[in-house]
């Protein structure tokens, strides 16, 4: 798997979809997906797929411009 191929594997797995279904988007199979998230989230140290999550989440709200400020 390519490194994009990588990471729309992590975010679909933070966005809560089961290994079967990121294996049939990505066009490989379940074991290589399992395969790919642990490693992956071993380098992370992140231990579960919910603490995923609230990784990629924290990445998108320190990524994301601020709000505008109204003008009185």
């Amino acid at each position: 798997m390519c490194i994009r191929d990588r990471t729309i594997c992590l975010l679909y797995a933070a966005m809560g979809n089961s290994q079967k279904l990121i294996g049939y988007e990505l066009g490989t199979s379940e074991p290589q997906v399992s395969r790919l998230l642990r490693g992956a989230m071993q380098k992370l140290g992140i231990a579960s797929k919910s603490h995923l999550a609230g990784w990629f989440g924290s990445l998108l709200a320190a990524s994301s411009p601020p709000p505008d400020t109204p003008n009185p």
